[in-house]
């Protein structure tokens, strides 16, 4: 498909009628106007297809393009969304958030610098802050107002805490990024763990974090998507819980070691909490890899957290 928009904003949406109205009222008041936005309906039974239409009837928008799915967990609605983007850079809006009305032009204007530099292939993503609604920001300061980096150095290495809003390179939502065919206990899950997707982009692309605010975050609502999982109550979150110990294992490992050390003791003990809160055995897991360290931390770890899950039950 060809960039026919600058940008696309993607937003994945399950029985969210309540909250789109002011997604929808942010994008019609973006300064900057040269973006589409996708809506991947993941089944919702509420009022989201009509609301969608009116939407569209209401011409304030240059493309609005609605595509209603089976549930399957936000995940599903990555891996429909990310072939229909008619764009060369891609900015997700959860259905109960906002965006400024300067968000798509400060993204415009980091990437048009990146373009005119010699470095912009080494990039994938540039990234700016979320406050709630009364306007606080979410998280803790950048090192600097704008920092070059990747996911893991900028977790594990600076500690930087809270929601971003990042603006992705389309090409490498379709390949690094991208949500894998299959992965550990999909069945049993809900999503895939975004994070994931985005340090493996790291590992071979830099972000351009800066302090600027782009987005707002409202607390009157669970993250998007979540309320599908309770079709199937609290367990296919815990799955969600446990693959993504045991990805951030795998993908991370080695940043968590080298810089923060607590976070990687932190991820071992809570994937042995998770397991017992499943039925699993954690020795038993279908770890890609897995070494035999960590094997015995988590036999140190096994007792004390066994006894605090038993006492939490």
């Amino acid at each position: 498909m060809g960039d026919y928009f600058r940008f696309s904003v993607f937003t994945p949406t399950y029985n969210r009628a309540r909250f789109l109205t002011r997604a929808y009222k942010s994008l019609a008041e973006q300064v900057y106007k040269d973006f589409e936005w996708v809506v991947v309906d993941d089944g919702s039974d509420d009022n989201t297809e009509e609301l969608i239409r009116n939407f569209i009837s209401e011409n304030r928008l240059r493309s609005i393009r609605y595509i209603k799915k089976e549930n399957g967990g936000k995940h599903t609605a990555w891996r429909i969304a990310t072939p229909e983007f008619s764009s060369k850079y891609v900015v997700t809006l959860d259905s109960d958030d906002m965006l400024l009305p300067t968000a798509l032009e400060v993204f415009n204007r980091y990437w048009t610098e990146l373009e005119q530099s010699s470095d912009f292939d080494e990039f994938w993503e540039v990234k700016g802050r979320t406050c709630d609604e009364n306007g606080k920001l979410i998280g803790t300061p950048l090192p600097k107002n704008v920092i070059d980096s990747n996911a893991e150095e900028i977790t594990y290495k600076y500690r930087v805490k809270g929601e971003m809003e990042g603006c992705r390179k389309v090409a490498v939502l379709r390949n690094e990024a991208k949500v894998p065919d299959s992965f550990i206990f999909q069945e049993k899950c809900s999503n895939f763990p975004e994070g994931v997707r985005w340090a493996r982009a790291g590992k071979k692309y830099k972000t351009r974090y800066f302090d600027e605010v782009v987005r707002i975050y409202f607390s009157d609502a669970s993250d998007t998507l979540s309320a599908s999982t309770r079709r199937s109550g609290n367990k296919k979150n815990t799955y969600n819980s446990l693959v993504s110990c045991m990805y951030c294992l795998s993908e991370s490992r080695d940043a968590m070691l080298r810089w923060d050390r607590l976070s990687y003791f932190r991820t071992i003990a809570s994937l042995v909490y998770f397991s017992f809160r499943l039925g699993l055995n954690p020795f038993e897991l279908p770890f890609e890899n897995l070494p035999k360290y960590e094997k015995v931390f988590m036999i140190i770890l096994y007792l004390p957290i066994y006894i605090a899950y038993l006492g939490l039950k």
